[in-house]
């Protein structure tokens, strides 16, 4: 009789362990989207880096933003239009007129609201955008010039940041009553990324090799994180204690400590990184570079996985948006 059970038990183990293998062999595995400026559309990559399809999404492709519900992307892609495409279908469904404001640059998502803000250069603005009614609800102005990034701030202040790149400034601009507040940054600031608890911004000035840190209760710079050449994006890890960044004239993705507010490591990559995202699971960083998109652990901070595209096009920006299956 325990001979009889010792075998029902390894074959229930068995098939417990068969089925655990299956389901990881057939897990659908995730896609990532790329950017191109040059080519004027947006790629579906795997992790392989087979191109699955692309869709063609404007003259000018600058900018992209998930929705809060990772169905939709936004960009910004013609002079004075905003382009919305289904994820699933791989469809442009449409686009968003933003009159007389053009050259649109950085877009963001509000992942409370689902609502979009962009900034266009001329003039230097950035526009409330309702995606549900195509319809641009509100525009400010900027007060600087070269408006290029723009984030949301904390859940619920209803302020945003704009980076002025050629004016060297981060505009504070709350959305409801129209409040401006000018914060100068350092040389050419660029895109910022919010911190967990929402106290804090973070923001890249790629001319003056500098993170300045930005109180967003105060809304005035608290301290500087020194670091290495040209800083261009930041993320922050899950546990709000390290700052990554890519750093645009050394080839390399560095890695602050946001206590210490300073720099302490860094990952060499192949080619010289444009821009960075985080991964679906938070745990890895997504660099593209002039070459191909290298995934690198945040934990063992090594690079685990190169994406290179197979037409030999590479992207600007990649963001991974899981299965589509």
């Amino acid at each position: 009789m325990r001979l009889i059970c010792g075998i029902m038990c390894l074959n229930m183990r068995r098939r417990a362990l068969l089925l655990s293998f299956l389901s990881r062999a057939f897990a659908a595995e995730s896609v990532y989207l790329g950017l191109r400026s040059a080519g004027e559309q947006v790629v579906y990559l795997s992790a392989a880096g087979q191109v699955l399809g692309t869709v063609r999404v404007g003259q000018v492709a600058h900018h992209m933003a998930l929705s809060p519900d990772k169905r939709r992307l936004y960009m910004t892609a013609d002079e004075a239009t905003a382009t919305i495409v289904d994820i699933a279908s791989r469809r442009r469904i449409g686009d968003i007129s933003l009159s007389d404001n053009r050259r649109p640059r950085g877009i963001g998502v509000n992942a409370a609201t689902g609502e979009i803000a962009i900034v266009t250069e001329q003039p230097s603005g950035l526009l409330l955008i309702d995606p549900s009614r195509r319809i641009v609800r509100k525009r400010y102005d900027t007060k600087g010039s070269g408006p290029a990034n723009v984030t949301f701030g904390p859940a619920g202040s209803s302020w945003a940041y704009v980076s002025n790149t050629a004016s060297g400034t981060v505009a504070a601009i709350h959305t409801g009553s129209g409040e401006t507040k000018i914060i100068r940054t350092g040389d050419r600031p660029g895109g910022s990324t919010l911190s967990s608890d929402g106290k804090e911004l973070y923001v890249p000035n790629q001319a003056s090799d500098n993170i300045a840190i930005v109180d967003t209760a105060k809304q005035q710079v608290s301290a500087n994180i020194i670091t290495g050449k040209g800083p261009v994006s930041a993320v922050v890890d899950p546990a709000g204690k390290t700052l990554l960044y890519a750093l645009s004239k050394e080839r390399r993705v560095a890695f602050a400590d946001l206590q210490q507010r300073q720099q302490t490591d860094y990952v060499l990559v192949p080619a010289d990184p444009v821009s960075c995202s985080l991964s679906t699971d938070h745990r890895s960083v997504l660099v593209a570079t002039t070459g191909s998109v290298y995934i690198i652990s945040i934990a063992s901070r090594r690079i685990t996985a190169e994406i290179k595209p197979s037409d030999g096009f590479p992207v600007g920006a990649v963001l991974e948006c899981g299965s589509l299956a």
